[in-house]
């Protein structure tokens, strides 16, 4: 078998020499503005890339879900999202997922 072949690439993943994990985290946060493909948040609970009350860009993939108007401002929402965040100000998410919680 030559390196990085298709049958070097099914060896590794049938035999799970390498395993892939997608890596995401979560968000809760309550929404302050409502655009065309973003929302505007502001962080609920600490994490690893956020404290409380910052306020965050989210960005929705259209291939997830359109924005319409089940988001509007004062929902509570939980985003999945990759962790990348993109160091603007606000800073910036691309969302996986959203839910709207009750808290």
């Amino acid at each position: 078998i030559n390196c990085c072949d298709v049958d070097y690439i099914k060896l590794i993943k049938d035999n799970k020499i390498i395993q892939f994990k997608e890596s995401k985290s979560i968000l809760e946060a309550k929404v302050t503005s409502v655009d065309d493909n973003k929302l505007v948040v502001k962080v609920s609970k600490n994490t690893e890339q956020f404290k409380k009350n910052d306020k965050v860009i989210v960005h929705v993939n259209k291939s997830i879900e359109s924005l319409n108007k089940s988001y509007e401002v004062g929902n509570n929402i939980k985003i999945t999202f990759s962790g990348l965040v993109l160091t603007s100000n606000p800073p910036q998410i691309d969302a996986y997922k959203i839910e709207i919680i009750n808290t």
